[in-house]
């Protein structure tokens, strides 16, 4: 609840925009909550085998891309499991290679500074440079002083 923000002790991983005046770094990227991820998200639900990603699917389309409706039959989206049951497959581990984790895992490691600079037009040497200045502000600070707040839902 973005209400409670991380000033409060709560709401990590839903950073209210009122808390962003009391961090010290802002960092519009994501962030390392390990146990949220694997209980609160979808990322241990394994995807059914028939779920094709972009760079396996057709034209650079995720399964069930539809050219005449222009639009996607998710059918092939939904997770593995007995079709009884409300509940989905999930590895806790995360290491099936189907689980959302791993999917998303090989679907963003085409994003490397290099592709940044083709589609966005940042430098490789400015991303290193903003992820080395993001590194050097925490460097001689203590846990308890380093307050990046991340930003992933930016407009």
């Amino acid at each position: 609840m973005p209400g409670l923000g991380t000033s409060f002790g709560r709401g990590g991983a839903t950073t209210a925009q009122q808390d962003l005046a009391n961090a010290d770094c802002i960092l519009i990227e994501g962030s390392s909550l390990a146990d949220y991820v694997v209980h609160f998200t979808n990322a241990s639900c394994i995807l059914r085998e028939d779920f094709r990603d972009t760079d396996e699917g057709t034209a650079g389309f995720f399964s069930g891309w539809n050219e005449q409706q222009r639009a996607y039959d998710k059918e092939t989206w939904f997770y593995e499991g007995h079709p009884d049951l409300s509940f989905p497959e999930r590895d806790l581990t995360l290491q099936h290679p189907r689980c959302v984790f791993q999917t998303l895992r090989r679907h963003f490691a085409r994003y490397t500074p290099d592709m940044v600079e083709k589609i966005c037009g940042i430098s490789p040497a400015l991303f290193h440079k903003v992820a080395d200045a993001v590194m050097l502000r925490f460097k001689d600070r203590p846990i308890s002083r380093r307050s990046t707040t991340p930003c992933p839902a930016t407009w």
